[in-house]
């Protein structure tokens, strides 16, 4: 089992990050209509993966956990969202095929 380097962290982190603020920007720009969540939610999804990861020290639980996060996020995939929403998922497999299993 690969272990998490600290500059595997930082870049894990880094992009997470950069997909969180992609849709931040997104929702930001549209006029969202009451009650349309998927901005919301697929945030939330990117910061608990990114919370989730800080924790671990091999690189198979992240690439699990980045998988689980890109798997929730397709729920959210859709309306004004789901171009932002497809971006981070694009991210997290690019994520995951850099880190080694």
């Amino acid at each position: 089992m690969a272990m998490m380097t600290p500059a595997s962290h930082q870049f894990v982190d880094l992009k997470l990050r950069e997909a969180a603020e992609a849709i931040e920007k997104s929702q930001s720009a549209i006029a969202v209509k009451k009650g349309y969540v998927n901005f919301e939610m697929a945030a939330r999804i990117l910061y608990e993966c990114r919370t989730a990861i800080d924790r671990e020290t091999e690189n198979d639980p992240v690439i699990g956990h980045l998988k689980t996060a890109a798997v929730a996020l397709a729920a959210f995939n859709a309306g004004d969202a789901a171009a932002s929403v497809q971006a981070a998922m694009r991210s997290i497999k690019a994520i995951v095929d850099k880190l080694p299993d």
